[in-house]
């Protein structure tokens, strides 16, 4: 078994073993391998000229406290039903992190398909959604004040997207810092693959001040992304949701666990959940905990044990604004699952020690990790 980055000449082979793996339609892959897929950001195993497993990762940068952190999405993980063993996957996953954090990636984010398969490699959930999901009927009637327009995709509209975008993120964290070419695949995907639609809410001035992305298809209204600036945006838009009451029985709306609209809405006993969503992993701890340096003013010694990568297994000295490698005794010990939720805010230092997932002195960790209000949308690739 031998490992390498892809080759060109690989994406027939890799896009067979997606298709039997994933079941997709041809118009998905067409655009997948055409517009997303990069060889050089993906690994294959090999059994001499037979190509047995691959994974790749897609670049993003992400807000991680007040830093723009760099990840990697990691997607399509595949083997051949034959060659399928734990001895492959785990040298798979292990050289496709190295290869992201040789890229210059300390971490890496996916969708797990199992979330206890990736646990076993140090992945774990980061970030969960809340769910609304209800009749029209529980949609309040608010009045349509904004202009609403339905767009198709080109340069103005992303940039008036991704302005409200930013502006409705500005209190959560983990999210994506969103390119003009991001904006372009999700769009793309929205519409091309699954018949979405854009909608944007513009005030007197034909400014930008809210938007969804939505689906809808037989009777049910899925509204993948709602964003706003102003209550007097969420309003209209909510009115625009409700304006669809004649042709679906069923919306359900996605946003993060914070959200309140459901207190506005005529029952608020209507289902509401709250799900594990994107789980997200250390490439590189010593590079990762350099996200947490700004304002910690205190220092502790923190042993960091990872089963998969060998050089994330050191002693790292945190305090006076720098993260060094240490041969001194530690003060607290996590495993490197743990620390992806502490970096990522996730769960608290006390969360940790609740639950056993910290030991040693774990006070002395306190003020360098912060609970933080976590929301992604990996909507479409």
């Amino acid at each position: 078994m031998n490992t390498r980055m892809a080759l060109k000449s690989d994406i027939k082979a890799i896009r067979e073993m997606w298709n039997d793996y994933y079941g997709l339609s041809q118009n998905f892959c067409d655009w997948f391998f055409n517009r997303v897929f990069y060889s050089q950001n993906s690994i294959v195993v090999t059994e001499g000229d037979t190509i047995t497993a691959s994974s790749g990762f897609v670049p993003h940068k992400i807000k991680l406290g007040n830093a723009a952190a760099d990840a990697a999405y990691i997607a399509g993980m595949v083997t051949l039903p034959e060659y399928r063993t734990e001895e492959t996957a785990k040298r798979l996953l292990a050289d496709t992190l190295l290869a992201a954090n040789a890229k210059g990636m300390p971490i890496s984010l996916l969708m797990p398909h199992r979330y206890d398969f990736y646990e076993k490699y140090g992945f774990r959930t980061c970030y969960d959604f809340k769910q609304y999901t209800a009749s029209p009927d529980v949609i309040p009637c608010f009045a349509v004040k904004h202009r609403i327009e339905r767009h198709k995709i080109n340069d103005k509209v992303i940039e008036a997207l991704d302005g409200v975008y930013r502006k409705h993120m500005e209190d959560k964290n983990g999210f994506v810092l969103r390119t003009d070419e991001a904006w372009r695949l999700i769009l793309e995907d929205l519409i091309a693959n699954f018949g979405g639609k854009i909608a944007v809410a513009y005030d007197e001035s034909s400014q930008a001040q809210g938007y969804i992305l939505y689906v809808v298809r037989d009777g049910l209204m899925g509204v993948y992304e709602m964003a706003y600036t102003t209550r007097s945006a969420y309003e209209s838009l909510m009115g625009y949701i409700k304006g669809h009451e004649l042709n679906v029985r069923k919306i359900t709306i996605k946003t993060d666990t914070r959200d309140l609209s459901y207190l506005d809405f005529c029952d608020n006993k209507n289902p509401m959940s709250v799900y594990p969503f994107a789980a997200a992993r250390i490439n590189n701890a010593q590079s990762a905990l350099e996200y947490c340096l700004d304002g910690y003013e205190g220092s502790i010694k923190l042993q960091v044990v990872d089963r998969l990568i060998e050089d994330n297994n050191r002693t790292f000295y945190i305090g006076d604004g720098r993260v060094s490698v240490t041969e001194e005794a530690y003060d607290a010990a996590v495993d490197i699952g743990t620390l992806a939720m502490l970096i990522f805010g996730y769960i608290s230092v006390k969360d940790a020690e609740r639950l056993g997932l910290i030991t040693g002195n774990a006070s002395c960790a306190k003020g360098l990790f912060k609970k933080k209000n976590n929301f992604i949308n990996m909507l479409y690739f």
